[in-house]
């Protein structure tokens, strides 16, 4: 009977000790204060190797683009020049216009889907680039000791804004500050193109 007393005071005394410990480790968490950073966002997508490549690339294809569109202008001007050669009545005249019609509506279709297709792979580009700046950031905070990290804007410019712009632009502002030693952007930057160099 001793025995069995005293074994269920053990294990009373044990769960006490767990609850207490369990209960002090909770306020501990919660008492830790949590390491905040920034960094300001325009600054990297800025400054990045790999954005100035990105945008070498589209404008490339921008030109090319247009050099195509003037050929194709140019060409069903030509045609419709030809057009002016012949009579209204002239069959000639009709299967030149047919063709001329085709023509545009062939031009037009290609317009379309080139310019939707430069927009839609500029929008992937700079989706991949942003996924890789917020991975960039979350590495650079991780080394640092820091558990959340805010985004900076620069400064705004209230010069020749009115007065509700100017509110708006404090309204939408996300840290109105923060001491230089937390700001990330220049480490991110800089690990960001070192990446870039090593795998050119």
């Amino acid at each position: 009977m001793y025995s069995r007393r005293t074994g269920l005071i053990v294990v009373v005394a044990a769960v006490v000790v767990i609850i207490f410990a369990a209960a002090h480790a909770q306020n501990a968490m919660r008492s830790q204060p949590t390491a905040v950073a920034v960094v300001n966002w325009e600054k990297i997508y800025t400054e990045l190797k790999e954005k100035q490549a990105v945008e070498a690339d589209i404008q490339s294809k921008i030109d090319k683009f247009n050099e195509q569109q003037e050929k194709r202008k140019k060409n069903i001007e030509e045609l419709r020049a030809d057009i002016d050669l012949y009579a209204p009545d002239n069959p000639t005249f009709e299967k030149k216009q047919e063709e001329v019609d085709k023509k545009v509506v062939e031009y037009l279709t290609w317009k379309d889907y080139t310019q939707r297709k430069l927009n839609d792979e500029r929008i992937i580009q700079i989706e991949n680039l942003y996924r890789s700046i917020t991975d960039a950031v979350g590495l650079v905070a991780a080394e640092n000791g820091y558990d959340l990290v805010l985004s900076r804007e620069g400064e705004p410019s209230f010069k020749d804004a009115n007065l509700q712009q100017v509110l708006n632009l404090i309204a939408l502002r996300k840290v109105l500050w923060a001491d230089e030693s937390v700001d990330l952007t220049d480490q991110v930057i800089q690990r960001m193109n070192n990446e870039y160099e090593n795998i050119r």
